[in-house]
């Protein structure tokens, strides 16, 4: 449904405005997006998979490692991405799924061989 009816999640996105100090949609893949705003920001970002939120329907598939591959790779969530300095509240019905590091990429805590994302060149 998220594919072919998106929803822009404006609100959430002006909620932030003055509070995040970096955001991005994830449209091309969680780890790729937050490899955007590591790389931007000069910094490492470190994704706890466990934390990810799934939804019913990916979580129905049996098979757990395509499941996180998919939740962690797959594209077209036009959920949003975005860091808050610490000490921060997150807003209502958002997921803390990791923390700001110093270094450079995007890690996880799980040894799996993952595409970033969608490449578009």
């Amino acid at each position: 449904d998220r594919f072919y009816h998106p929803r822009a999640r404006i609100t959430l996105g002006q909620s932030l405005l003055d509070q995040a100090t970096a955001a991005i949609d994830i449209s091309d893949g969680l780890l790729g997006d937050a490899g955007h705003i590591a790389a931007a920001s000069g910094v490492a970002i470190a994704i706890e998979t466990q934390a990810l939120p799934v939804s019913d329907a990916l979580k129905s598939n049996s098979d757990s490692k395509k499941v996180l591959t998919w939740a962690l790779s797959g594209g077209d969530d036009y959920e949003l991405c975005f860091t808050l300095p610490p000490g921060a509240v997150a807003p209502p019905k958002c997921t803390r799924i990791g923390r700001v590091m110093e270094g450079q990429g995007v890690k996880t805590d799980i040894d799996i061989d993952l595409k970033p994302g969608y490449q578009h060149f």
